[in-house]
């Protein structure tokens, strides 16, 4: 059976990285890439000291392509904390009817599926704000590079 060789990407010299290292625990090194060799990697971290990493040692590396606004990140994250909303919003109204299914209250102000629907809205709501605040925090995009 023949075996292929993988396309190599030219690791972006100058270019901010992450990589994360297979040494347990995973290492997690971020900084420019100043050189690369046959060997190694070398990377200056954010408090500018130099990091020689061994490419055996490589078991990720990621290239930044830049920062998503504010505003992005924080869609980007309130989109997907509304999605949790939602569904937590669906778990709960299901258990809310079969709640009410099994033991009804009739002398109640409202019925377990109503008072859930009237949770439905401020729960989707604080969860994409959540989702949203939390978006702020990874505003960096990080594209996958091949090993090297």
């Amino acid at each position: 059976m023949p075996t292929y060789a993988q396309p190599t990407v030219p690791l972006p010299v100058g270019g901010r990285v992450r990589i994360t290292r297979v040494e347990p625990p995973p290492a997690v090194i971020i900084g420019r890439l100043t050189q690369v060799d046959t060997a190694s990697l070398t990377v200056i971290n954010g408090a500018g000291s130099i990091v020689i990493v061994p490419r055996a040692e490589i078991a990720r590396i990621e290239h930044s392509e830049g920062h998503r606004t504010a505003g992005a990140a924080f869609l980007r994250g309130a989109g997907r904390g509304a999605l949790i909303g939602a569904g937590a919003t669906v778990v709960l109204l299901g258990v809310a009817y079969v709640a009410d299914r099994r033991r009804p209250c009739h002398d109640c102000w409202a019925t377990a599926p109503v008072a859930a629907a009237a949770v439905s809205v401020p729960l989707t709501t604080l969860s994409a704000l959540v989702g949203g605040f939390v978006g702020l925090r990874f505003q960096e995009r990080w594209t996958l590079l091949p090993s090297p």
